[in-house]
């Protein structure tokens, strides 16, 4: 029998089972090392992963800010908890060399990881902008190429990080602004506010929201957005004095006001005394990119600052002007937030319930400090379309629909004065400081208070002598001046303002108006100048046919007629089909009738003349000199109702001019019984500069006048101011004083008329009569 180690058959298959197991086991190793190699690649991979986003969330935070952290802290559970809830994200935390942790309602203020540190930026964006590559791209904005600016912050865009997303945004709003795609700009603002960056990037976007709203015609909503960026403390850091959100809300408020005097475009009455300008606002890309210097995110809130606080600051009276708040709390309802700052203040809130209604459907985060009450309440209600006032210690408040035109339009114009003054004290090194101040004395000149208006323009131009509103401050305070009646100093600053407005088309207009005093201060022939570069300046604007008539009429009264009809016949094309072409219908038939040589010839100019004077409406036309010819024509032909009519309409102007005189004395001579219904008059010359020989002319005429209707006391008055005038000529004076004898005499006051006949000023102030007086005539030397 064989052992089985020595069978022969036996050798080759034990030795093919032991391959065959080596083979699995091999397999098996290689299935094992495969499963665990992914499972770990899956594991490493997860880990990363983690640990960038992290890192990312801990350097720039969620939603662009400080914000989430301090949501975080109102709505997450405590630490602890969160530990054991999510140990292993803490461990990674722990473990990355690459952040720091931070506690959870502690903002982060670091936009980058610091130097050695090597933070991962989101996946596709670099570590930062490209600074030259930024910085070509704003080149292109500041010269005007805003097509290729915005190409290129679409470009960067993709590059930039999340912590600087808000400033090549911010730059393709304005690039989208510019070249007037309205809807993808106001868009882009929007993303710039949820970003939630630094005090300067919100409030360049806040601004840009306004002017959008403005563009679309929905200026309410414009001014809402201003007031509630005002209230929750968005605009800038406290105590900034370049905010430029002040001057826009403040602009935009005093719009509201229904006014007299608003000037846009190519609309409006230029030709009014009363019309004053308003500033032009346009965005300045220059100026929008230079204020972009402040961090990009927003910086963390002072911890020692309470959550909630409402307190009177100072309070001066117990007028809401003079009384300063702090208001900061938590959110609450619009009317809740009413009621606490009225509780604070010594208010009792009466309130109608539609605007209760109102006010409850809206919450609200104030965070305003040291402003003054009134401004905290329009900042609070106006946006709601809801109105207050004061009765006592009653604050009142209710919806604006159910309010009267006058409760409305008083309520609009203490409102815009409170935001202007506001925006003057609150950021006065703004370059719109000045157009605030501009618009603070249109609003005051409008209410009547013209000498406080001059006062705050003279205020403007010297405070801010390089202003790009210098130019509408001069023409501003010229129309000003002009309705106090100071000529002289009107002119002035009229032809200022022309220098200042070179190449603008309101330069001719500044022209217009110094020709225009010119004629009215008597001195047509310095009128000539003045009005010549005017009708060169207006050619082919709508100021045309008014320099023309202007000039022409100077031509007129220097009696160059047939320069004056020369002009007319220049610029007949613009006369024709105009507002102006009865005016200058009647001046070319009445140059024709002043120049005519034979009775034929004016009697055929005269009809036409009549003819023309039914259409003419002398209250409309630019100048007093104007119903002074108008009553020289109705003189002519005998129309003394007319005449006197015309005659008063220059006499009663808004202000007072050396060529009223003339017409004062035509007055006298042709219908002395009207004196009663005029206002005395007045020289309008300065107290340094002699009168027209006219002035004393008409001054005398009015006091005999006035003596012979009986009334002697005014005709005393009025002689005796014209003998000690300090310009009056010599024969003048013995004319007056002749008359002051003749009043004297009929009041049986005979010692005072006799030492008027000697050409003595008698003293009214002597009680009693010297002794010399009461001795017999021969006594006296008198032989």
């Amino acid at each position: 029998m064989k052992s089985p180690e020595s069978s022969p058959e036996q050798t080759p298959r034990a030795a093919g089972l032991a391959g065959s197991l080596r083979t699995l086991l091999l397999a098996l190793t290689g299935v094992a090392f495969l499963v665990v190699g992914t499972g770990l690649g899956f594991f490493l991979q997860n880990l990363q992963n983690k640990s960038a986003t992290h890192a990312e969330a801990s350097s720039h935070g969620e939603d662009g800010g400080h914000e989430a952290h301090s949501a975080s802290a109102e709505e997450l559970p405590p630490v602890d908890d969160q530990e054991a809830a999510d140990g292993s994200a803490e461990r990674v935390v722990a473990t990355t060399p690459a952040t720091t942790a931070h506690p959870a309602d502690e903002p982060l203020v670091q936009t980058q990881a610091p130097a050695g540190q090597g933070a991962r930026p989101a996946a596709g964006h670099s570590a930062e902008l490209p600074a030259e590559q930024l910085a070509n791209a704003d080149k292109l904005l500041m010269v005007g190429n805003y097509r290729n600016a915005y190409e290129a912050y679409s470009a960067l865009l993709n590059q930039a990080p999340h912590f600087q997303e808000a400033a090549v945004r911010l730059r393709i709003a304005l690039c989208e602004e510019l070249l007037g795609e309205l809807q993808q700009s106001q868009a882009s603002y929007r993303r710039v506010v949820e970003l939630r960056p630094g005090p300067d990037y919100l409030e360049a976007a806040i601004l840009g929201q306004a002017r959008l709203w403005c563009a679309t015609g929905r200026n309410e909503l414009a001014a809402a957005t201003l007031f509630r960026a005002i209230l929750t403390g968005t605009s800038q850091p406290r105590g900034s004095t370049h905010s430029q959100i002040p001057h826009e809300l403040a602009l935009l408020v005093s719009q509201r006001v229904p006014s007299l005097g608003l000037i846009r475009s190519n609309t409006g009455n230029h030709y009014a005394d009363e019309s004053l300008l308003t500033p032009t606002m346009k965005v300045d890309p220059y100026q929008v990119i230079s204020n972009l210097s402040g961090p990009l995110v927003s910086p963390p809130k002072d911890p020692a600052e309470s959550a909630n606080e409402i307190f009177v600051v100072e309070r001066f009276s117990a007028a809401p002007e003079e009384t300063f708040v702090n208001v900061r709390c938590e959110r609450m309802t619009v009317l809740e937030l009413v009621r606490r700052v009225a509780n604070r203040t010594g208010l009792t809130v009466r309130i109608t319930e539609e605007a209760r209604l109102r006010l409850q459907e809206f919450t609200v985060q104030p965070d305003l400090k040291n402003l003054p009450l009134s401004l905290v309440l329009d900042s609070i209600l106006d946006p709601f379309e809801t109105i207050w006032k004061t009765d006592q210690d009653a604050l009142l408040i209710f919806m604006t629909r159910h309010a009267k035109p006058e409760e409305v339009r008083t309520y609009r114009t203490q409102a815009a004065l409170r935001s202007l003054r506001f925006a003057c004290t609150y950021a006065p090194e703004h370059p719109w400081a000045a157009a605030s101040s501009l618009e603070l004395a249109r609003l005051s000149a409008q209410s009547g208070n013209l000498d406080v208006a001059a006062r705050h323009l003279s205020t403007m131009l010297l405070q801010y002598p390089r202003s790009e509103f210098q130019a509408v401050g001069y023409f501003n305070l010229a129309k000003i001046e002009l309705q106090l009646g100071k000529l002289d100093v009107a002119l002035n600053a009229f032809y200022r303002a022309a220098d200042l407005l070179s190449g603008h088309p309101l330069e001719s207009l500044s022209y217009l108006y110094a020709g225009r005093i010119q004629i009215e201060n008597e001195r047509a022939r310095d009128a000539i100048s003045p009005l010549t570069r005017a009708l060169v300046l207006a050619e082919g604007t709508q100021f045309e046919p008014m320099a023309a008539l202007q000039l022409a009429s100077a031509y007129m009264l220097l009696e160059h007629y047939q320069r004056a009809n020369e002009i007319l016949m220049e610029h007949r094309s613009c006369l024709v089909d105009t507002p102006e072409q009865d005016q200058a219908a009647f001046l070319s038939n009445l140059i024709r009738y002043r120049a005519g040589k034979d009775q034929h010839e004016k009697f055929r100019a005269g009809t036409a003349l009549l003819g023309c004077l039914t259409n003419l409406d002398p209250g409309r036309c630019f100048g007093g000199h104007w119903p002074w010819l108008a009553g020289q024509a109705f003189r002519d032909f005998g129309m003394l109702e007319q005449e006197i009519a015309v005659l008063k309409l220059t006499l009663n102007g808004s202000y007072a001019y050396p060529l009223q005189n003339h017409a004062r004395l035509m007055l006298l001579e042709d219908a002395p019984e009207q004196l009663t219904d005029l206002r005395p008059q007045v020289n309008s010359s300065p107290s340094y500069v002699r009168p027209p020989a006219v002035y004393f002319q008409t001054r005398l005429k009015e006091a005999t006048t006035v003596f012979r209707s009986g009334d002697l006391e005014r005709a005393l008055k009025m002689s005796l101011e014209l003998s000690s005038h300090p310009h009056i000529s010599e024969e003048e004076r013995r004319a007056a004083l002749r008359l002051m004898g003749q009043i004297y005499q009929s009041r049986g006051e005979h010692e005072f008329a006799v030492r008027c006949f000697s050409g003595m000023v008698p003293d009214v102030n002597t009680k009693e009569i010297p002794p010399t007086a009461a001795l017999p005539f021969p006594s006296q030397g008198v032989q």
